[in-house]
């Protein structure tokens, strides 16, 4: 997910920090082990690893203390860049407008 899609999904659901605890922990079980050890997609300079443990201490998560408070923006859109695959809310697809054809005639060749 690029940084446009994270920050329209941080706009279109606010997301408490539990929430964004649940979206690491759920990717925390199910990437291989391999994966931590690849560079971020978001700055190669870090490992995915680096940069999951970086996004737990931007969310700052205490069980039963602050679970209900929305973190900024930038911060939900951070974590969403890189995990937002394992989030239970995404945006919907918009349908593709087709216009109907009101007027039609067949092709004819007349000289």
């Amino acid at each position: 997910m690029n940084i446009n899609q994270s920050k329209n999904l941080a706009r279109y659901h606010k997301y408490t920090r539990l929430e964004l605890h649940e979206i690491l922990k759920e990717a925390l079980e199910k990437e291989k082990p391999e994966y931590w050890n690849k560079p971020n997609g978001v700055n190669t300079l870090f490992t995915n690893g680096w940069y999951f443990n970086w996004c737990v201490k931007l969310i700052k998560y205490e069980k039963g203390v602050n679970d209900n408070s929305t973190p900024d923006e930038i911060i939900v859109a951070r974590v969403l860049q890189t995990f937002g695959k394992y989030s239970k809310h995404q945006i919907p697809k918009r349908k593709k407008y087709i216009p109907e054809f009101v007027n039609h005639e067949e092709p004819k060749l007349s000289i």
